[in-house]
């Protein structure tokens, strides 16, 4: 049975030569050409392993949820500088104030003593009074306005990150959820899909080359066949000679 199948196989080798001779050899050329980078791309991407959409899934999971949990620590950390203003501005309405009594002091002092010189202090006086009260409601109002524009900053951060925290992707930033190597696994799982995607669309592209070069080529089945095991074992043969060529290499390294 093996001697018939082999003589079977020669017979259609020769049937097929003078068919194969009569074509363009230039487009043969670009047609073999075409095959074999669609060989190549299939066999590289069994050797990629079965698609896997859950990891383009849960890759934008981890993507979008580092985006939404920085965008949320970035806010969160403008409430603490906002807290840290605040602060200021409350020094601002003490300092504001303790100038105020300063100046009502000696104007306390400057009552009940006459004479002209004394007349003019107090006006003085009164003047930086009024002065000073006016800086001090500003003060007031300004740390008052601050404060309530906090307190709904804070309260609606509070509203957002609880809301997050119930989203799918909060386990991605999750300190207590997610650890490092997760992450990395789902790094690494996006990257093969991806690339396995990429060998997929080029594997595509090569066969619609090929669908376009047939009719021109006017190729039967049986010539197709052949050239694909023809391409198979040169593509062997060159997988062959690059293992020795390394190995050569490698040996010459072990002996230096």
């Amino acid at each position: 049975n093996a001697i018939q199948q082999e003589q079977e196989q020669k017979q259609k080798i020769k049937a097929v030569e003078p068919v194969r001779s009569a074509c363009s050899p230039e487009l043969l050329l670009q047609y073999r050409k075409v095959m074999k980078t669609v060989i190549q791309g299939e066999e590289r991407l069994a050797r990629l392993g079965d698609a896997n959409p859950n990891a383009l899934k849960e890759h934008k999971l981890l993507q979008n949820a580092k985006a939404k949990n920085e965008s949320l620590s970035e806010w969160s950390r403008r409430i603490h500088e906002g807290t840290r203003y605040l602060d200021k501005l409350g020094r601002d309405v003490i300092s504001a104030q303790r100038e105020l009594r300063e100046l009502q002091e000696q104007r306390n002092a400057l009552n009940g003593i006459r004479g002209l010189f004394r007349g003019a202090d107090k006006r003085e006086i009164d003047a930086r009074i009024l002065e000073q009260e006016s800086v001090l409601e500003t003060a007031e109002r300004e740390e008052n306005e601050f404060r309530y524009k906090l307190q709904q900053a804070e309260s609606e951060w509070k509203e957002k990150y609880a809301a997050f925290q119930r989203t799918e992707g909060y386990k991605y930033v999750d300190p207590t959820g997610l650890d490092k190597y997760r992450e990395r696994e789902i790094l690494a799982a996006v990257s093969l899909e991806n690339t396995r995607q990429k060998v997929a669309e080029e594997i595509s592209v090569a066969r619609s080359q090929m669908l376009s070069l047939e009719p021109e080529l006017n190729m039967s089945g049986d010539e197709k066949a052949q050239m694909r095991h023809e391409l198979l074992a040169e593509m062997a043969l060159e997988q062959q000679q690059q293992e020795e060529k390394a190995l050569r290499i490698q040996q010459t390294w072990v002996r230096e």
